[in-house]
């Protein structure tokens, strides 16, 4: 259980990371900064990457037989996991439409 503890922890923590990169992002976008934003969109998804890695890893183990305990704060790190992967894909499209919109104030 410790184990899966720790590893609950770690999925929490690189999502909210990887959430505070996203959101930046949208900021820089509605700035007008798009390619900042593009770029802080991809540090998000390296973080993001981290905590889908040890979420994998858990179902690895699970596939490979091996019974992982209930634990309600890996249920809740799974539900971090699925929001950011939300916000993720909403920082694209909304600097794509900040971008778009930018392009249509300079015409």
């Amino acid at each position: 259980m410790e184990e899966l503890q720790r590893t609950a922890f770690e999925i929490i923590a690189s999502v909210g990371e990887a959430k505070t990169y996203y959101m930046n992002a949208v900021k820089l976008a509605k700035e007008g900064n798009i390619t900042e934003a593009r770029e802080t969109i991809g540090q998000g998804n390296e973080v993001f990457a981290k905590a889908h890695e040890h979420h994998f890893s858990c179902i690895q183990r699970e596939a490979e037989g091996e019974q992982l305990p209930f634990s309600i704060l890996f249920i809740h790190a799974e539900d971090q996991l699925l929001s950011t992967e939300i916000m993720r894909d909403m920082a694209v499209q909304l600097s794509d439409v900040y971008e778009e919109l930018n392009r249509l104030k300079e015409e």
